[in-house]
């Protein structure tokens, strides 16, 4: 029997952010992952609510919105 995993659409809520304290906590407030240096993730997953529409745009905006942060130019 095969199995498979079929998401449709992005996840949201599936990296929970908060301090490296909390056990359950994934990225930091800064999108950092803990544990792991120099890696961060903006993403839908890092969305502490489900945005109303479509997550593709709001992801692109966070993308745009973290470079800006982090100073670093959009690639595309």
């Amino acid at each position: 029997m095969e199995y498979r995993v079929i998401i449709a659409g992005h996840t949201c809520r599936t990296c929970k952010m908060g301090p490296a304290s909390s056990p359950e906590a994934v990225v930091d407030r800064l999108c950092r992952v803990h544990g792991v240096e120099g890696l961060r993730v903006i993403d839908a997953p890092v969305m502490p609510e489900i945005p109303r529409g479509q997550h593709q745009r709001r992801v692109h905006h966070d993308r745009r919105a973290g470079l800006r942060l982090f100073n670093r130019k959009p690639i595309a």
